[in-house]
């Protein structure tokens, strides 16, 4: 019985080691928005604006991110609150490995011929979880152009004979019918029209719907 009792205080002295591993995650994720990178060869609105993309990167993950819930979205000017200890804008991949964030990188670029947004999703290794493009190509329009006049064609003369039913003399009264407008059509030279590249609010809105549904995390 001591022996027996001598045993079992040995092992619950030393228990044999657990087998499993619990491994837990969040499925807050937050993103780092870099300043969208523009290059316009000719004279865009981008250059001088890109609060849309911004806006949009705020308005899609509610609805099109489904592995989790995407809980803060920063740019340049808001990471200083959350995260002051890094320098985002030096060091993107760095901070975000740091601290354990996403990094969202746009680029915008518009030439004669076409105007198209590339979007790339980053998680905190430096791993592409997501990506996207949309363009926009260059329309060219023909106008058919004809020119139409109108030409006054003279009525037909004739006559009209009256008659005195009380004398029984006649008179011969001369008439003409009524002229008619003629519509005469000339094919003109048409004119071709070049509808510049340009990306909408609702296209960048589409760029972004694509990058978010498509994270495989």
């Amino acid at each position: 019985m001591l022996l027996f009792l001598s045993f079992l205080a040995v092992a619950l002295a030393n228990p044999e080691p657990s087998l499993t591993i619990t491994v837990t995650d969040s499925v807050y994720e937050e993103i780092y928005y870099e300043e969208p990178r523009v290059m316009c060869s000719v004279p865009c609105s981008f250059e001088q604006d890109t609060t849309n993309i911004f806006i949009e990167a705020n308005r899609k993950h509610l609805s099109w991110y489904k592995h989790g819930k995407i809980s803060g979205i920063y740019n340049d000017e808001t990471i200083g609150y959350a995260y002051e200890d890094c320098n985002f804008k030096r060091d993107p991949h760095g901070c975000a490995s740091q601290n354990g964030l996403w990094v969202m990188r746009t680029k915008i670029s518009v030439d004669e011929s076409r105007a198209s947004i590339n979007i790339m999703i980053f998680d905190e290794s430096a791993s592409v979880i997501g990506s996207s493009t949309f363009t926009r190509f260059k329309k060219t329009r023909v106008i058919e152009r004809k020119k139409v006049t109108q030409q006054q064609v003279p009525g037909t003369p004739m006559s009209i004979s009256n008659c005195n039913q009380q004398s029984g003399n006649c008179a011969t009264i001369p008439s003409q019918t009524s002229g008619q407008v003629v519509n005469q059509t000339e094919d003109l030279e048409p004119v071709v029209v070049d509808i510049p590249p340009t990306l909408t609010a609702r296209d960048i809105g589409q760029a972004m719907i694509m990058a978010y549904d498509s994270i495989r995390d």
